[in-house]
């Protein structure tokens, strides 16, 4: 059973994260690491967080955050073996 009714209020929450980006790829070449993934499908997606850290249990913060390119690509010029 369904019952027509005139709207009161609304509002909209944007609580959904977009997906994770896929195909990404790294290569390291000339004392820079080139960084490309593919485009994400969300239509409201505003850039891309790109996090540093060297350890197999890395968190992302604010505070190892390196980057927010709107693009899918990046060029990270930092020190050999650190890990984007």
């Amino acid at each position: 059973v369904f019952h027509d009714s005139a709207p009161d209020s609304g509002s909209s929450l944007d609580n959904l994260p977009p997906a994770t980006p896929g195909s990404f790829v790294g290569t390291h070449w000339g004392g820079a690491a080139y960084l490309n993934w593919a485009a994400n499908g969300e239509p409201d997606l505003c850039c891309y967080r790109l996090h540093r850290g060297a350890t197999p249990d890395f968190m992302p913060e604010p505070g190892n955050q390196i980057a927010t390119p709107t693009d899918t690509s990046y060029v990270d010029a930092a020190p050999v073996g650190s890990a984007a």
